[in-house]
């Protein structure tokens, strides 16, 4: 009977296209693991890999859904920048900040897309610090539309700024 998930084993013909490759001094049958070790895809070794692969596919694509939505705007002498918050559907522009120099803007949305756009709300903390620091600092808080109807409008000043 033909097992479908079983290789194939190499015949002569094989062995000898193997044996003639002088670039190739350990070429093995295609069948052979490591050391000559023969690899036999048995149905439940496939099944094994199937479910392998599909758990860590998923674990992968599950990790990003758990991560809150951060965004980091240094400030520099010829790049100085402004951020704005923008209520896309009013057109609103509900905050704004303008970086001083020399420092940059965390901004981080608390809540998973999905949950702020069932809750029809999110949180955005913020905070100011050196441009070449972790924000450990105090941060602020206020309350934002979800992600469809919010957009981070960023607008460089005139430059070169000279640092306060």
């Amino acid at each position: 009977m033909n097992d479908p998930f079983r290789a194939p084993t190499p015949d002569k013909t094989d062995m000898l296209a193997l044996r003639a490759l002088p670039d190739c001094p350990k070429a093995q049958p295609p069948n052979s693991g490591i050391d000559g070790v023969e690899l036999k895809m048995t149905k439940r070794n496939a099944l094994a890999a199937t479910i392998w692969l599909s758990l860590a596919t998923g674990a992968s694509v599950m990790g990003g859904c758990s991560t809150a939505e951060t965004h980091s705007y240094p400030s520099t002498p010829h790049m100085p920048q402004t951020v704005s918050l923008i209520n896309t559907a009013t057109g609103e522009t509900i905050w704004t900040c303008d970086i001083p120099v020399g420092k940059k803007l965390d901004i981080r949305f608390e809540k998973r897309a999905d949950v702020a756009e069932e809750q029809n709300t999110d949180t955005m903390t913020w905070s100011i610090s050196g441009v070449a620091t972790t924000a450990t600092g105090r941060r602020n808080s206020l309350k934002v539309p979800p992600p469809s109807h919010r957009l981070l409008k960023v607008t460089e000043r005139a430059a070169p700024e000279v640092p306060r």
